[in-house]
């Protein structure tokens, strides 16, 4: 994982929010942790040789679960206008690194927070309205949440989204708008820190993880 000198100097300014720089450099590295539990990195050991499983059959059998229902919930996101279908299997493995490491990130925020004492004071976020600049108050832990998706902020038609995902098929990226909106719905923390209603659409009663507390909260073979 590389970061730019210049990247790493905005995350250290005096006085900037923990959770903004948690939520985006921790997500990030947290992502690449990640990954030497996915799908791929599952079958080496601690010495990177392939072949040499650690896992036994019970942890086998729910990781090889909640992978299938990940690639299930991706292959079901849908943008509205757009007619192209998330490809679930070949995104797989950077679509379970999104999920764990913002829940990683966040729970290392979590304990930071514990160990100096207290909760970050919230920010006004500025919004331009005609002569005035207001805007919502976002509490820290709303900001942490805010901080990883601007990492990936973008602006997409329904057209775009089809012609990336048919174009590359075999791309283990996704566009941006379904790596933020595909993970989160899945992390009852971002719910809970921005009350979205039980059975929402960013808040959808089953939940699916691959690591964490919660892999067995979907229940079935």
């Amino acid at each position: 994982m590389v970061l730019f000198p210049g990247f790493l100097s905005d995350l250290s300014e005096p006085g900037r929010l923990d959770g903004l720089t948690y939520g985006l450099l921790g997500s990030l590295i947290g992502h690449e942790i990640s990954h030497a539990f996915d799908s791929e990195g599952i079958s080496r050991n601690g010495d990177g040789i392939v072949g040499e499983q650690w896992r036994d059959d019970v942890t086998k059998k729910v990781f090889d679960r909640q992978v299938r229902r990940i690639e299930e919930h991706y292959g079901n996101l849908t943008l509205e206008g757009a007619f192209a279908k998330v490809n679930g299997t070949t995104t797989r493995n950077e679509n379970m690194a999104d999920i764990t490491g913002e829940l990683l990130a966040y729970r290392a925020y979590l304990r930071l927070r514990e160990k100096v004492g207290g909760e970050e004071p919230g920010l006004q976020i500025p919004l331009q309205t005609g002569n005035r600049v207001q805007g919502p108050v976002l509490s820290a832990r709303q900001l942490f949440w805010v901080s990883y998706a601007s990492c990936y902020c973008s602006a997409y038609s329904p057209e775009m989204i089809d012609a990336e995902l048919l174009l590359d098929r075999d791309d283990a990226h996704l566009p941006n708008y379904y790596r933020v909106t595909g993970s989160l719905m899945n992390l009852k923390e971002f719910a809970a820190a921005f009350s979205c209603p039980s059975g929402s659409y960013m808040n959808p009663t089953q939940k699916i993880l691959v690591w964490g507390s919660g892999t067995n909260d979907v229940q079935g073979d």
